[in-house]
C-alpha cells in the first residue's frame, strides 16, 4: 500500500512539473489591456513597451497599440477575442512569423524594434534572477518600483526592460527628466 501511495505522489509531482507553463501576464490583465481605448489618441498605457517573439527566437519591442494593429491586420480571424491574442502574445506563446516583411514599420505610429539580448545580463538573470539585475542596475524604493541607475546604453536598457517585463513590470520612461522607472503591472 505504501508503494502505491509513493508511486501516486511521484506521478502527481512529475505531472504537475511537466504541465507548468510560464505565465508572465495573467488573463485578467490581458482582459484589462484589451478594454483600453486604442482610438486617436490611444490611452498612455497602450503605448508602454511590451515584448513579443518572432521566428528564429528574435525579440521585438512594441506596444499594446502595436499589438492591436497586428491583431486587426493578421490575427483577428484566428483569435476570437483580442484579450486571447494579447494573452498568447505577451506570454511568448506566439512566434510571429515574417512579421518584419508583413508590416511596413515606418507606416505605423508605434515602436517595433528588434534587439539582441545582452549575454552578460542574461547570465546574471539566469544565475540570480531579477534580484541580481536590480542589485546591479537599479535603485529601489521598496514598493515594487525600481529606478534605473544612470550609465546604461540603449541595447542594455531593452534587455533589462525585457527581463523586468517577464516579471510583470513595465518600463516607464520620462523623456523630460531622463529617467526610467520599472513599475509592477
Amino acid at each position: 500500500m505504501k508503494r502505491i501511495r509513493d508511486y501516486l505522489l511521484v506521478s502527481i509531482f512529475l505531472f504537475s512539473c511537466a504541465s507548468r507553463e510560464d505565465i508572465y501576464i495573467p488573463m485578467d490583465t490581458a482582459e484589462r489591456f484589451a478594454k483600453l481605448n486604442f482610438g486617436a489618441p490611444p490611452e498612455p498605457v497602450a503605448l508602454l513597451p511590451v515584448f513579443i517573439l518572432s521566428d528564429h527566437d528574435s525579440i521585438y519591442e512594441t506596444s499594446l497599440f502595436g499589438l492591436r494593429i497586428i491583431y486587426d491586420k493578421f490575427y483577428n480571424a484566428s483569435y476570437g477575442e483580442f484579450s486571447d491574442f494579447i494573452f498568447d502574445a505577451l506570454n511568448q506563446k506566439i512566434k510571429f512569423q515574417g512579421i518584419e516583411k508583413k508590416m511596413d514599420i515606418r507606416k505605423w505610429y508605434y515602436e517595433f524594434e528588434k534587439f539582441e539580448i545582452s549575454q552578460s545580463m542574461k547570465s546574471i538573470y539566469l544565475a540570480k534572477g531579477l534580484k541580481g539585475l536590480v542589485d546591479m542596475y537599479c535603485d529601489s524604493d521598496g514598493a515594487n518600483k525600481y529606478a534605473l541607475k544612470s550609465g546604461i546604453d540603449r541595447d542594455d536598457l531593452k534587455t533589462l526592460s525585457y527581463f523586468f517585463f517577464l516579471n510583470r513590470y513595465f518600463a516607464l520612461v520620462d523623456d523630460v527628466a531622463g529617467t526610467v522607472v520599472f513599475r509592477r503591472i
